[in-house]
């Protein structure tokens, strides 16, 4: 699949910066930030509304339903769905005492993970809960990668950005970092649906 180089570089280069600029509030950055695209650190909260009615967070917090209800979650998108490691395991049942609504996303954070075959999906699910006036918790397991990833597809699919000012608006709320893999995917999305026709 075709994507725009330039625009990939030009949004790893501002999360880069950005992240480092975060960590100048730190006194002990993690050992190992600074290898390219590692995960850099955990997030300052347990959660952010990121985009109004959007709120990206990490799988403790979207576990506790209380929480959730208190806060007026009505949505919740889980993009790491699973038992395993890195994945948290809930789905419609544990949700359905409180009413929340669930998407879940089997998604792993690693790079040669292909998260775009979520993207139409989950897209339409956070913009059928939006136009209900539903609020959509998204989550993966810190809440850097997996469901910022999902949270920027959407605002590029369904509020009509384009990569770098989707990725601009998540991480001014959040301190979001998808993994290469993810990045590239979305400059794929990006590609499609604002560089093809032009590249003629």
């Amino acid at each position: 699949m075709e994507y725009n180089d330039h625009t990939l570089n030009r949004v790893r280069h501002y999360l880069k910066n950005a992240d480092i600029q975060a960590l100048d509030r730190n006194d002990d950055p993690p050992t190992g930030y600074f290898r390219f695209f590692t995960v850099p650190f955990t997030p300052k909260d347990s959660f952010n509304e990121v985009y109004p009615g959007i709120i990206i967070g990490n799988g403790d917090y979207a576990k506790n339903k209380k929480e959730l209800k208190r806060i007026g979650v009505s949505h919740v998108v889980n993009c790491a769905k699973g038992s395993r490691y890195g994945q948290i395991d809930s789905s419609s049942s544990y949700f359905k005492d409180v009413s929340i609504q669930f998407l879940g996303i089997q998604a792993c954070d690693v790079i040669t993970f292909d998260i775009s075959k979520y993207f139409q999906k989950a897209a339409a699910f956070i913009d059928q809960a939006l136009a209900k006036g539903g609020k959509v918790f998204v989550h993966c397991n810190k809440g850097i990668s997996r469901s910022a990833t999902i949270v920027i597809a959407f605002l590029m699919m369904k509020r009509g950005m384009n990569f770098m000012d989707a990725v601009r608006l998540v991480r001014a709320k959040r301190e979001v970092l998808p993994n290469d893999g993810f990045l590239k995917h979305l400059a794929i999305l990006n590609y499609q649906l604002y560089e093809a026709q032009n590249s003629y």
